[in-house]
């Protein structure tokens, strides 16, 4: 499960990475820069749907025993869930906007 939270950190560093070289190379308004800021936003709905679960159930069975987490650990147990969910969440929200964008250029 920890292994979750390194990889929603790293899918952040990494997207924040192609944000930037994507715009400083190919300008804002290409689908590439646009795709990066797509794939930012669905990391952050992502964190924000694991923050959500664990602050609606803060609660977790150890060894039969019912334990809380407290706040100062939902953070964490928030990005935890975010590295599972990204792989949801993310294709999904590139799906969303590959058929956004498709709609748009036919019309056009």
């Amino acid at each position: 499960m920890a292994l979750a939270f390194y990889m929603f950190l790293a899918a952040v560093v990494g997207t924040l990475l192609a944000l930037l070289l994507c715009s400083a190379r190919f300008g804002r308004g290409d689908f590439r820069t646009q795709a990066s800021m797509v794939t930012l936003v669905c990391l952050f709905v992502s964190y924000g749907v694991g923050l959500g679960l664990v602050c609606y159930d803060p609660h977790f069975i150890d060894n039969g025993v019912e334990e809380f987490i407290e706040w100062r650990f939902r953070w964490a147990w928030g990005m935890m869930f975010a590295g599972l969910w990204q792989f949801a969440i993310v294709p999904a929200g590139l799906a969303v906007y590959g058929y956004w964008r498709c709609r748009r250029n036919a019309a056009v």
